[in-house]
């Protein structure tokens, strides 16, 4: 088909253009096919067997957490001092937006350096270095 389109006949401007129109009605239809998808996929809101995931996540250091894996995931536990989170999203981040005193905003200044474990020397590649003991993530 694409063959057809592009004769000998047309210009190089010509032929693009043609191309870049296929392409164009090729990802309307996509979008019109995922469109229709979510539509029809969506659960009932009213329904019970549907749960919202996205709201009211909390987060807390493994360190401080007594409780284990079975009581925690538990719709009874009532989680204490934790910290509210959004998911998907990385703990630090939420620890910064929560306002967390140990987390000032990373982008003023030298305040990355401030945060605990963040000792590490300036422009090592810190994802290979164990993790420091003042970390308050070193226990997990």
């Amino acid at each position: 088909m694409i063959k057809r389109l592009i004769s000998r006949n047309c210009t190089l401007a010509l032929c693009l253009g043609r191309v870049r129109n296929l392409a164009l009605v090729a990802a309307m239809v996509f979008y019109a096919a995922v469109l229709l998808i979510a539509q029809v996929s969506q659960p009932d809101a009213a329904s019970p067997t549907s749960l919202v995931l996205h709201d009211r996540w909390q987060i807390q250091s493994s360190c401080q957490v007594n409780e284990k894996g079975d009581a925690i995931s538990t719709t009874s536990f009532q989680p204490k001092n934790w910290y509210a989170a959004t998911v998907p999203g990385p703990v630090v981040s939420n620890l910064v937006a929560g306002k967390v005193p140990d987390y000032p905003d990373p982008y003023t200044g030298m305040n990355l350096r401030k945060m605990p474990g963040v000792d590490y020397p300036i422009g090592a590649e810190f994802a290979n270095m164990p993790v420091p003991e003042n970390s308050p993530f070193h226990c997990s």
